[in-house]
């Protein structure tokens, strides 16, 4: 089974939460590695079903819009505390982030722990914040090898902002 996922970059010490539509293999079911021919329509299915949706996302808005909606087995992103302040900050909602920690540190949801980064989103701190983000962003990117891949780039509130 593949999932499309439009993952966040979570600390090297957590899982990864993904939120998508589920791709079958429509001969077995599961996507089977060590079977050619499985693998074969697993990137006809990528190339024809899978790209074309995660080409739509470009922006963490389009991604809230996305990961918003209610799939079979897989409920939004915006149920959880720690996604739903991670793509808060990234879209620059800090009023959203800061209510997150406040619930948090509240014991109003099941979460418990704040994030190390808690004092910056609640001094309101975008320069601090911005850094720590990137920092995070950097290690999870060397983490998973991606570093031919990334670029970094300021986030929408660090533009928004002229920090």
């Amino acid at each position: 089974m593949s999932t499309t996922a439009v993952d966040l970059m979570m600390p090297v010490r957590a899982v990864l939460h993904g939120w998508g539509e589920r791709y079958y293999d429509g001969a077995h079911g599961t996507w089977k590695i060590d079977d050619p021919d499985s693998m074969s329509r697993f990137y006809d299915v990528t190339e024809s079903q899978i790209l074309p949706c995660l080409r739509e996302i470009n922006t963490f808005d389009d991604f809230h819009n996305f990961a918003s909606r209610p799939r079979p087995f897989c409920p939004p992103y915006t149920q959880y505390e720690y996604p739903k302040m991670f793509v808060a900050l990234a879209r620059g909602d800090l009023d959203t982030a800061r209510s997150v920690c406040s619930d948090i540190a509240q014991g109003k949801t099941w979460t418990r722990s704040l994030p190390w980064f808690y004092p910056l989103i609640m001094a309101g701190d975008r320069k601090g914040l911005a850094q720590a983000l990137h920092d995070w962003e950097a290690a999870a990117v060397t983490r998973y090898k991606f570093e031919k891949l990334w670029k970094r780039t300021p986030f929408p509130f660090e533009l928004a902002a002229g920090s």
